[in-house]
């Protein structure tokens, strides 16, 4: 990289005053120059402030800047420079099904774009976004994920989707994660039976009063039937081995939750 950097701004001199490009007597400097100009990973640099209206040399003091005597060189600034791959996730203003893979993001230091549908979803989802995503992709729903031209929905799906493209899930755990992600989802399904009053998702109860019977009976039934599930199928620290797949992520998620159950009722 400093070796382009000096080649670079040889060839600027070369051409402010007149001279033959230096490189021309240099094959393989040439052609080390020449892959690194068209390398893709570093059009955005080649395209940025940073090379084209960055000075070659201080300014203040130089006789040579490479960008001309129209230069502004100005005050000092700081500024984040972040590789933003596209990616958006999209899905209600709660942690719910958005809470798993927004933790994967997270967990891979990854920039993403994050859609929160609030109280004016009936608007600015259903009205809006849902039916203009829905002509890329027919199952649209929440959550969602859009990389680049890729429209992907359906949770378990946004999470195979991330499990392999941030490189969390190995190839090898594939059926024995996409097993764990299925299983959850019955103890979640199960678990919005509770949470929510008829009407709304799977919702069975009716009044917040009737919640904590409710929940000691989900506990004692679905929760426990489901938790000795996965219990049985853990293969190690985490569900597929010793490191976290993109299940995981929702067995912590569900976890949590039923903690938070169990403490608010005095379980």
């Amino acid at each position: 990289f400093h070796v382009f950097e000096m080649l670079d701004e040889h060839v600027s001199i070369c051409k402010s005053i007149g001279e033959p490009n230096i490189l021309e007597g240099y094959p393989k400097l040439s052609a080390l120059y020449a892959a690194m100009l068209a390398d893709p990973a570093l059009t955005r640099y080649f395209e940025s402030d940073f090379h084209t209206k960055y000075s070659q040399n201080n300014p203040l003091f130089c006789h040579f800047t490479g960008v001309g005597e129209d230069l502004e060189y100005g005050p000092t600034v700081e500024e984040t420079i972040m590789f933003d791959t596209g990616f958006t996730l999209g899905y209600h203003k709660i942690r719910g099904l958005g809470a798993p893979l927004r933790m994967m993001f997270y967990y891979k230091s990854q920039s993403f774009t994050n859609v929160a549908y609030g109280a004016d979803v009936m608007t600015t989802w259903f009205k809006s976004a849902k039916p203009q995503l829905k002509e890329k992709n027919a199952c649209m729903n929440l959550p969602y994920i859009l990389d680049g031209d890729v429209v992907v929905t359906q949770f378990n799906t946004c999470a195979l989707y991330l499990g392999k493209k941030l490189g969390i899930d190995v190839e090898a755990n594939f059926l024995h994660n996409h097993t764990v992600l299925d299983q959850v989802m019955d103890l979640r399904n199960d678990l919005m039976k509770i949470v929510y009053p008829p009407g709304i998702t799977y919702g069975l109860v009716k009044t917040k009063d009737e919640f904590p019977a409710a929940a000691k009976n989900h506990l004692v039934r679905s929760a426990t039937d489901n938790l000795a599930k996965l219990e049985g199928f853990c293969k190690g620290l985490f569900m597929c081995g010793p490191a976290p797949q993109s299940g995981d992520f929702h067995v912590f998620e569900m976890l949590n939750e039923h903690m938070s159950i169990c403490k608010s009722i005095g379980e």
